[in-house]
């Protein structure tokens, strides 16, 4: 299991150099000054997790998906705050990535204040807690575009493109500090939320209100003061988003028994859960065919030796997250509160740990002063549509049946809040299969009018 521990920096000795007679002069130093390097505290220590959620069709495609309203797995407490958007919240527009629930936790010998940004020009936050030092940050620089040349390239980012930084300001305390009276409280609405408070060592995160000196301000009695400067707590920093990105590249397409995977050295959990059970697979896909450079997997509930225990399938996901470099205690509160969308949910996925890289080339983060350790542990799921699941939908839709009955039958599909994506693909293969008709009557047509003419030269050489 992974510990928390102080690093101890051991000051070197400075020795002066002795110069010859005959040495040449030492370089002159340069006039221009020094860029200073953030300092780095020994002490200080960030541990995070997060999630990063996408929709795969049966052909291995990424499926744009949104929701109308963000509740069960996905709602959040009432104190969690939206970062204001020119472009609108999560539940408005369809994204093909949703990054749900980064969490960071500090640990550190002594109290600090911190500067903590996170770029989000590839995932626009849409919610964050404690709130954000520039919470009406314009929007993402990603829309940023200069547009090249005619018949030049491709657009390329914009020289007045805006700060796509969200930055916190905010100070460390230790676990046993009394602001943690003032840490909000969770009600039923994204209850889940608490989960990931379950960890005692983690310092207390705080952001003091900033004053505002005005004359109305200065008239107010010390008593009125104190009453309204309420800090925000919390265990952590909190934020979400979406973007229109993709994770790394794991699926190769969906079959109604199995799943196929690009060759890779990651173990992943198959998971396949309906209202009555939930069975689950870990497997690593290495052995891949040489041609393809895939390898297939059964389903689940294809697989004699897939497993049905809630609890050792957390244990497992624990365990992993645990040896990815989070402490057993982040990992079990990790677990705790993705339980209820990864085993509860219905329908199949799969869930992996994402490369570091990619989630530093994602999420840029810094930290000022810089901690001495930074573990960054993300979770990747994809939630897969097989082509019985995509053809059921579809059948229900074409069939001649009335809008009551259409209804009970999607209902019965429980296909909750992926229902967009799904009624998506629906409509892709849909429009696919009108096409293919279209080409065929046209194809059809074409080789009757050739026949036609084929005739008709015939007749006139008689």
């Amino acid at each position: 299991m992974k510990v928390i521990h102080t690093l101890l920096v051991i000051s070197a000795l400075t020795l002066n150099a002795i110069h010859s007679a005959d040495e040449p002069e030492p370089k002159q130093a340069s006039a221009e000054p020094e860029e200073k390097a953030d300092p780095v505290r020994p002490d200080l220590v960030a541990h995070e997790w997060g999630t990063f959620t996408q929709v795969i069709g049966s052909n291995g495609g990424t499926i744009p998906w949104w929701t109308t309203s963000i509740e069960g797995p996905a709602s959040l407490p009432k104190f969690v705050q939206p970062v204001f958007r020119s472009f609108g919240k999560t539940g408005y527009r369809a994204w093909t990535m949703r990054m749900e629930t980064p969490v960071i936790y500090f640990y550190a010998d002594r109290e600090a204040d911190l500067v903590v940004t996170v770029d989000e020009s590839r995932v626009p936050f849409t919610e964050v807690y404690p709130n954000v030092s520039n919470p009406f940050l314009f929007t993402s620089a990603a829309i940023y575009q200069d547009p090249a040349p005619k018949g030049q390239g491709t657009a390329t980012p914009a020289s007045n493109v805006p700060s796509s930084l969200r930055r916190w300001d905010v100070q460390i305390l230790p676990p046993a500090d009394e602001i943690g009276k003032h840490m909000p409280l969770v009600g039923k609405r994204g209850d889940h939320y608490r989960y990931a408070r379950d960890v005692p060592d983690a310092w207390w995160v705080v952001k003091h209100p900033q004053k505002v000196e005005t004359p109305e301000k200065a008239e107010a009695t010390e008593a009125t003061e104190a009453a309204e400067i309420v800090p925000e707590v919390e265990k952590f920093i909190f934020y979400r988003g979406a973007g229109d990105g993709s994770m790394p590249n794991r699926i190769a397409y969906v079959r109604d028994e199995s799943v196929t995977f690009w060759k890779s050295n990651q173990p992943v959990f198959l998971v396949e859960t309906d209202r009555e059970a939930l069975k689950w697979t870990r497997v690593i896909p290495t052995n891949s065919d040489e041609e393809s450079g895939t390898v297939e997997f059964a389903l689940p509930s294809a697989d004699s030796d897939a497993q049905t225990e809630v609890d050792a399938l957390a244990e497992a996901l624990t365990t992993d997250l645990d040896e990815a470099g989070l402490t057993r205690e982040e990992a079990a509160a990790m677990v705790a509160t993705w339980k209820e969308a990864w085993l509860g949910e219905s329908g199949l996925r799969v869930l992996e740990i994402l490369p570091r890289k990619w989630v530093d080339e994602t999420l840029p983060l810094d930290i000022s002063p810089k901690p001495a350790e930074v573990e960054r542990v993300f979770v990747a799921r994809w939630e897969l549509l097989t082509p019985r699941l995509e053809n059921e939908v579809l059948g229900i839709f074409t069939k001649n049946a009335s809008a009551e009955e259409k209804r009970r039958s999607l209902k019965n599909l429980d296909l909750g809040r992926f229902g967009t994506a799904v009624f998506d693909r629906v409509a892709t293969i849909r429009d696919q299969q009108f096409r293919s008709q279209y080409r065929g009557m046209m194809a059809e047509l074409n080789r009757q009018d050739a026949n036609e003419e084929t005739d008709e030269v015939a007749a006139a050489t008689r």
